[in-house]
């Protein structure tokens, strides 16, 4: 039987221990960006804020969605997602970060689509033959998707 020399088995180690090293690496990265992302990331279409002049013309009934893209209020998200795909709204509500804005920005864009300033925080706003018929200032609590659920009634959404 021909000896295997030493030297083969301690490349073998060392491709071994890198790969391992790679792997736990990129498994790393990937849980950093997964916890990072918004929930909504990908089920709604996300605009920015330059294509919503276009997106009125092409699109006149629709919700907008303004929201962090890294929000921090997950639970909120995740209770908006379930409303969203239970009355089947994916196709009508689009996403735009504020992070977008800076507070100059923001006011304008307000009063040119919403009617009244919001707060720079989550919010949504209804357009209706291309026209702003409400917006919603979404505060962080225990009651936000009650808020909704009951805006969604008011303006006929569902």
């Amino acid at each position: 039987m021909k000896r295997i020399p030493l030297k083969n088995y301690f490349i073998l180690g060392i491709i071994l221990a890198s790969s391992i090293f790679i792997v736990l690496y990129i498994n790393k990265l990937y849980l950093s960006t997964k916890n990072n992302d918004n929930i909504l990331n990908g089920f709604i279409k996300e605009i920015k804020t330059q294509e919503i002049d276009n997106y009125i013309i092409e699109n006149p009934n629709f919700i907008i969605y303004l929201g962090y893209k890294n929000n921090d209020n997950k639970s909120f998200e995740k209770k908006f997602k379930k409303l969203v795909t239970k009355y089947d709204l994916q196709k009508d509500i689009v996403f735009i970060d504020i992070s977008q804005f800076n507070d100059e920005t923001f006011n304008k864009f307000c009063k040119k689509y919403a009617d009244k300033l919001l707060k720079k925080d989550s919010s949504l706003i209804i357009v209706d033959n291309q026209k702003v018929i409400d917006a919603l200032d979404i505060t962080k609590g225990n009651n936000d998707i009650e808020l909704v659920k009951m805006f969604f009634k008011k303006n006929g959404v569902y």
